[in-house]
């Protein structure tokens, strides 16, 4: 039985059903325990030994095992991800008041803020590994087939120190307001709005040369095609989008550089069409561009869904010193919708063999 109640213009919706979800405070910030049951399925789906590569064991001084394994301090750090705890105090806080997360995660006791920022430290430049190895786990379960690319620059604001010097990481947007941070740099399926590749540097450095250090960095996904904004309307992301990943690149005619305003009045030999041949056509080419607005709803769930709000207030107390934890949340804003996707694929395969097994039963 449902009931609802309004309370000073908000609905709130009660049920009289038990339910497993559970509310905790963080540092005054409330946090739904919900994604845990989602990580225990996550959990025991991933073989994580074939990590072991990419994520050391941590040993002790004395050369014996350490009390927290590099395992149960990896889980930790997805658990982090998922419930949205920004730093490695607040998620010693959360274990020392919560023993299920303890136990989910294999650990003997709570671990102190000082075990999770080591192992943080130490790893924090591998997770980038973990996003490509859970990305080779999607794409072996066919999410990828017959899927494209849509391509932008998300900013990452962050707090401006002080002292800090005024060309340190400001950067432009297309509106060119100027801002202080990261640019973050994402190749999205079109498929299922995963994030495939990407980047992220100061602001500084600018949107066309990170993409361009995204689409030749080994990594070929093979989109059959990538979308690109306009500011990417260059013959150099043309070529590496076609030869370096082996894709047709989409990019809308971008005029600022150009004494020609209108694309139709392009010659018909532009270099363009040599890499898009219905570039002028804009019939098919307004066809194939709707695409792109999932790079726009990834943007928008990367800004207003996870912790990169909570980096800013964060990085009012850490130094630019401190980049392994402005690495850390932006690697668990995107690899943690790569887990729930995992997860859902998971749960689809199960219920697809129990209904094959029902069907059996009935004949």
């Amino acid at each position: 039985i449902m009931r609802m109640m309004r309370k000073s213009g908000i609905v709130f919706f009660f049920s009289s059903r038990r339910r497993h979800t559970r509310y905790i405070s963080v540092t005054g910030v409330q946090t739904c325990a919900l994604p845990i049951s989602n990580l225990k399925t996550f959990f025991n789906n991933v073989d994580f030994d074939e990590l072991w590569i990419h994520f050391h064991p941590m040993r002790s001084n004395r050369g014996r095992q350490a009390e927290f394994t590099w395992k149960m301090l990896l889980k930790a750090t997805i658990l982090q991800w998922k419930l949205r705890i920004a730093s490695d105090v607040d998620l010693s806080s959360y274990f020392q008041n919560n023993s299920d997360a303890v136990k989910l995660c294999g650990m003997p006791r709570a671990p102190s803020h000082d075990v999770l920022s080591r192992f943080t430290k130490k790893h924090y430049t591998k997770y980038v590994k973990l996003h490509f190895w859970l990305d080779e786990k999607l794409d072996n379960l066919g999410l990828f087939i017959n899927d494209s690319l849509a391509g932008d620059g998300t900013s990452v604001p962050l707090h401006k120190p002080q002292k800090a010097p005024e060309n340190m990481t400001f950067g432009a947007k297309s509106n060119l307001d100027k801002f202080y941070g990261l640019w973050l740099m994402l190749l999205v399926s079109t498929n299922t709005g995963l994030v495939r590749a990407f980047n992220f540097a100061d602001a500084r450095v600018g949107q066309v040369k990170l993409m361009m250090d995204l689409l030749t960095s080994g990594i070929i996904l093979k989109g059959c095609n990538i979308f690109l904004d306009g500011i990417f309307d260059i013959k150099d992301i043309y070529s590496a989008v076609t030869f370096d990943q082996e894709s047709i690149p989409i990019i809308p005619y971008n005029p600022k550089n150009s004494k020609i305003k209108l694309i139709e009045n392009l010659p018909d030999d532009d270099w363009r069409g040599k890499y898009y041949p219905w570039f002028k056509d804009l019939n098919v080419f307004t066809t194939e561009y709707y695409k792109r607005v999932t790079v726009e709803r990834t943007n928008l769930h990367v800004k207003m869904n996870t912790i990169l709000k909570e980096i800013y207030e964060r990085s009012r107390r850490l130094s630019r010193k401190a980049d392994h934890q402005i690495n850390k949340n932006i690697y668990g804003a995107i690899i943690t919708t790569q887990i729930d996707k995992f997860v859902q694929e998971i749960n689809n395969k199960k219920q697809i063999t129990l209904n094959s097994y029902f069907r059996r039963t009935e004949v």
